[in-house]
């Protein structure tokens, strides 16, 4: 996938990411695993705030999916920085 690629809106269909891209076109993403083709490396919960703020377009059950893997990084990258993260594991 061009990490440039940009989608609007995605959603979980079986075991299955599907992805709607600004034209409309619709793409899957499907097999590998779950932090794959939810652009997710940290499962960050689609209810955090890093995930809204980095720009989350779903969510698969509990979790955020990303329009492409640089704003999942760039959200697991703020959850792990944050004090409040810190603050609610000791």
């Amino acid at each position: 996938m061009n990490l440039k690629t940009l989608y609007k809106i995605a959603w979980k269909e079986g075991e299955t990411a599907l992805y709607i891209d600004n034209s409309d076109r619709k793409f899957a993403a499907k097999n590998g695993n779950l932090a794959w083709r939810i652009n997710n490396p940290g499962l960050i919960k689609h209810h955090c705030r890093f995930s809204r703020k980095n720009g989350s377009i779903g969510a698969w059950d509990k979790f955020a999916i990303f329009s492409n893997s640089l704003q999942g990084h760039q959200a697991l990258k703020e959850w792990l920085q944050s004090k409040t993260n810190y603050q609610s594991e000791n």
